[in-house]
């Protein structure tokens, strides 16, 4: 059977892409607001440390992130093809021609994703833990993750599926942070307890093992 070009390298770019655009928001955004939140003595309000409270107030940033997304007709997110049906601003069939490297913009993606749902959860809080805001918040969280989840299982192929997985876990971790905030439960790394972590990390470096080993064996038999 000959090998599908293309198809694994969509992959693992997909993956890399991914892992790339997490460490850039978690060393150049996170930890440089709490840097700057610490150094100008931002306080802690309502639970919501320093450094989330000067995120929030980028928001104009990521309206102008929105509105570039909308009118850029090659952008295939769910979530920017339905807004621009119902505003309306489909004028026709969106552009799409080959992408040769699915590595920058699934960085882009998973930073941009991060960034506007950690600006629309930081605005509900601000509204009230058990505001109206935060309430859409969260049927929107979990009814989105919900029908993501079920998007996701028709995916076909590694890459594609990797990169709707990522703002899929994105949508019903919030649900759950939402949860935390009500004191549902409490957060474990809160609690700090040390078992559960650690079962979390294997858990995460266990999975990690099983798509690199999948897409190893993969690539042998499309070689054969």
């Amino acid at each position: 059977m000959p090998p599908r070009a293309g198809s694994e390298d969509e992959a693992w770019q997909s993956f890399w892409g991914i892992v790339a655009g997490s460490f850039v928001w978690t060393g150049g955004v996170e930890y440089g607001l709490l840097f700057a939140a610490r150094r100008f003595g931002v306080p802690t309000v309502h639970g919501t440390s320093g450094e989330y409270m000067l995120l929030e107030y980028t928001a104009g940033l990521v309206l102008g992130l929105v509105a570039y997304l909308l009118y850029q007709e090659s952008v295939r997110c769910t979530l920017v093809l339905w807004l621009r049906r119902k505003l309306p601003l489909m004028r026709g069939p969106a552009a799409a021609g080959p992408v040769h490297n699915y590595g920058p913009r699934a960085a882009f993606e998973a930073f941009s994703i991060l960034w506007f749902f950690y600006v629309v959860m930081l605005i509900a809080y601000d509204l009230g833990i058990h505001s109206w805001a935060t309430y859409l918040l969260f049927i929107t969280s979990l009814g989105g993750g919900g029908y993501a989840l079920y998007r996701l299982y028709h995916q076909r192929g590694w890459g594609m599926s990797l990169r709707y997985a990522f703002p899929t876990v994105i949508l019903v971790w919030m649900g759950v942070e939402v949860l935390a905030k009500w004191k549902v439960f409490t957060e474990p790394w809160i609690a700090i307890d040390v078992p559960f972590m650690i079962a979390v990390v294997l858990a995460f470096l266990f999975m990690a093992y099983l798509l690199v080993d999948h897409l190893r064996h993969r690539d042998e038999r499309f070689v054969e």
